[in-house]
């Protein structure tokens, strides 16, 4: 048996959403924060694009309700 687990917020927040199993929960503060990103060439011409639709999607709330859908919610 496994009485604890550290280890990055969103993949375990993941883990816990799709096994279904109530018995297992995230308790405590998250650690550290950090943002994801997307690594595109140099001169590509989506970047600026990507950028915007991104910045969008935080601003109007798209990215949290997505974050809350797949991989739950942790307080």
């Amino acid at each position: 048996m496994v009485d604890a687990v550290v280890g990055e917020a969103q993949t375990l927040m993941y883990v816990i959403n799709e096994s279904g199993r109530n018995e297992v929960k995230l308790v405590g503060p998250i650690f550290d924060s950090f943002d994801y990103g997307l690594a595109l060439p140099t001169s590509s011409p989506l970047r600026e694009e990507l950028n915007a639709v991104i910045l969008q999607l935080r601003e109007d709330g798209t990215l949290t309700r997505i974050q809350e859908t797949w991989l739950g919610v942790h307080d």
